[in-house]
C-alpha cells in the first residue's frame, strides 16, 4: 500500500490527500476499463468493478492529436488563402464598392464621390503666449542696531554632598550549620553591633508552592569565625507555634521546601522570620548556644500558598 512522503501513514487508492497529516497528493491519474466502463486509478492492473484486466486507453490520445492537427492544417490554409488575396484588394477597390451601392439599394441615396487622399493636412493650432506676471518689489527694512547691556552673572557654587552607598553583598553558598540537640539562645547584656536590614522577599508578598526564593538582608557587621547570622522563622501548626533557628554565614538563606505545608491554613500559609548577629559557643552537652551581638530586625512575614 502506498505511504505518505511526510508522516509515513497508509493511503489508500483513489484518495487525493493523506488522511493523517493532510498532505495533497494530487489528483491520481485514471484508466477507464473497455469491459465496463467504470475509471480506475492507473497503478491498478485488474478493474475492482468487473475483475477483468485493466489496458491504457490509447484510442483517445490518438484521436484528439488528429483533431488538433487537423485545425492546425485548416487555420494555416485559411492564412494562406487571405495572404494571397490580400495585394489585389486596394482602396480604389473599397472606393467602387462604395459608389455603387446607391444602384443595388431600392431608396435613392447620394453618395458622395470620395478622393483617397495619402497625405494628411495638418492644421496647426495656435499656441497660448504665457502673459508674464510682476513680481513684488522688496522694500528694505530699516537696521536695528541694539545697545548691549552688562548684566552681572551670578556665579552658583556647589558643593558636593556624599552619599553613603551600601553594597549588597554577593549570591553565594548558603551555609546552614545545624547543631546537635536543641540550640540555646543565651542573651548578653552588650549589644555593639546594629540589627539588620531585610530586603526580600516582599514583606506580605505571596510564593507559589513550587518557587525558589530566599531570605535576605543588610549588615554592615564583618562575620569572625564565632560568629553567624540567626534566623528566626515561627509559624502556627495546628494552632500551636513552632519556631525554627536557622545559623549561616552569608545575608541570604534560600528557604527549605520541606517547610511547605507546615503553617496553618487558617493563618493564609503565614511565615514571620527575623534575623540578628549572634557568636555560637558548644556546651559540654554538643548544643549550641547563641549570644545576641545585634538587636533582632524588624519582623516580615510572606505566604507560601
Amino acid at each position: 500500500m502506498k505511504k505518505c512522503s511526510r508522516c509515513g501513514g497508509e493511503i489508500k487508492p483513489g484518495q487525493a490527500a493523506c488522511p493523517t497529516c493532510g498532505k495533497f497528493l494530487g489528483r491520481s491519474r485514471q484508466v477507464r476499463c473497455r469491459h465496463c466502463g467504470r475509471q480506475s486509478p492507473r497503478s491498478l492492473a485488474i478493474c475492482p468493478a468487473c475483475g477483468q484486466r485493466l489496458q491504457p486507453d490509447w484510442l483517445r490520445p490518438v484521436a484528439i492529436g488528429v483533431l488538433v492537427l487537423t485545425a492546425v492544417l485548416l487555420v494555416a490554409g485559411v492564412v494562406t488563402q487571405v495572404r494571397r488575396s490580400w495585394p489585389t484588394f486596394g482602396l480604389a477597390q473599397l472606393i467602387g464598392q462604395i459608389e455603387a451601392l446607391p444602384s443595388r439599394l431600392p431608396v435613392l441615396v447620394d453618395v458622395p464621390t470620395l478622393t483617397p487622399t495619402l497625405t494628411p493636412s495638418i492644421t496647426p493650432t495656435p499656441s497660448r503666449t504665457p502673459t508674464p506676471t510682476p513680481l513684488p518689489t522688496l522694500t528694505p527694512l530699516p537696521t536695528l542696531t541694539s545697545t548691549p547691556t552688562n548684566t552681572p552673572t551670578p556665579t552658583l557654587t556647589r558643593t558636593a554632598t556624599p552619599t553613603a552607598t551600601r553594597t549588597r553583598p554577593p549570591a553565594t553558598s548558603v551555609i546552614t550549620r545545624q547543631a546537635t540537640g536543641t540550640p540555646t539562645l543565651t542573651p548578653t547584656p552588650a549589644q555593639a553591633a546594629a540589627a539588620p536590614v531585610p530586603i526580600e522577599p516582599e514583606n506580605g508578598g505571596s510564593q507559589a508552592e513550587r518557587d525558589t526564593f530566599r531570605l535576605a538582608w543588610t549588615s554592615d557587621s564583618v562575620l569572625r569565625a564565632d560568629q553567624c547570622f540567626l534566623i528566626t522563622l515561627r509559624y502556627l501548626r495546628n494552632g500551636a507555634e513552632e519556631v525554627r533557628l536557622i545559623c549561616v554565614l552569608t545575608q541570604q538563606w534560600y528557604v527549605d521546601k520541606s517547610l511547605y505545608g507546615l503553617a496553618d491554613q487558617e493563618t493564609d500559609r503565614a511565615y514571620y522570620w527575623t534575623v540578628r548577629l549572634v557568636s555560637k559557643t558548644t556546651d559540654a552537652s554538643g548544643k549550641e548556644v547563641y549570644a545576641p551581638l545585634s538587636p533582632p530586625s524588624a519582623e516580615w512575614h510572606f505566604h507560601w500558598r
